[in-house]
């Protein structure tokens, strides 16, 4: 139930996104058969923000494979080499932790 849930809400999100887009394409062709520059700033406005929403929705299907939405176990081991490896484990340990946060 919980990802029927969650493939719904994807699917809504993708449909409210295309009823928006339709209906600003509506608005834009009124506007212009009828020559009304007036709308013209609440337009750019609205097609800004589509496209932010469409810029998050298509960043989340890269996100959307099939082990993308479980935890991830990161293990950083020096290796052979010393001083110089355990290092370089402990500035790669930091950046991950950090990036992490």
């Amino acid at each position: 139930m919980r990802q029927l849930s969650a493939l719904k809400e994807e699917t809504q999100s993708w449909q409210k996104l295309e009823q928006k887009v339709n209906e600003l394409a509506e608005l834009v062709d009124l506007s212009v058969q009828e020559g009304d520059v007036s709308l013209e700033q609440e337009i750019r406005s609205e097609i800004d923000q589509v496209s932010s929403q469409l810029d998050r929705l298509d960043f989340q299907l890269l996100l959307s494979g099939e082990y993308d939405k479980t935890d991830a176990i990161l293990a950083v081991h020096a290796g052979a080499g010393g001083t110089e490896s355990q290092d370089w484990a402990e500035m790669l340990l930091r950046m991950y932790m950090r990036w992490a946060e």
